[in-house]
């Protein structure tokens, strides 16, 4: 049986208190990742994004949802944290840099830049494994 071992620099998961406190430096950030399965339990056809990011003005929270490969999002708002659901506490997060502008195009380049973030930070760019080729189930 074959175990498969985390990337030797994978960014560690931080539990919401634990991302609230490195959250202490102005434009630091993180997020999660949560795939939906619809039709096929095999393939995820679209995600909910979730990025705590910290600005002049606090702590917030850029929740988006939707296909993988549309520009459509079912939600793509800025949550204050007061406001943060409690289903969102429940999560663990990984440091990344954060640009609203990961958020233009679709939800998978969105997550694709903010692991990249993720990378940069642990100073693992080129050492990154080689990621899984997505095929859109439903192609633009």
């Amino acid at each position: 049986m074959e175990t498969t071992q985390p990337h030797p620099a994978a960014p560690p998961n931080l539990s919401f208190d634990e991302t609230l406190a490195y959250l202490a430096a102005e434009n630091t950030a993180a997020f999660a990742s949560l795939p939906v399965f619809e039709d096929n339990p095999e393939e995820a056809s679209g995600a909910r994004v979730l990025v705590l990011f910290r600005d002049r003005d606090g702590i917030k929270l850029h929740y988006a949802a939707g296909p993988l490969f549309m520009h459509a999002f079912f939600e793509d708002e800025i949550i204050p944290l007061a406001d943060i659901p409690e289903k969102a506490m429940a999560l663990r997060y990984i440091p990344t840099i954060y640009q609203a502008e990961f958020f233009n195009t679709n939800l998978q380049n969105a997550i694709q830049s903010l692991l990249k973030g993720a990378r940069t930070l642990m100073g693992d760019d080129d050492d990154a494994p080689p990621q899984k080729k997505i095929i859109p189930l439903h192609p633009v």
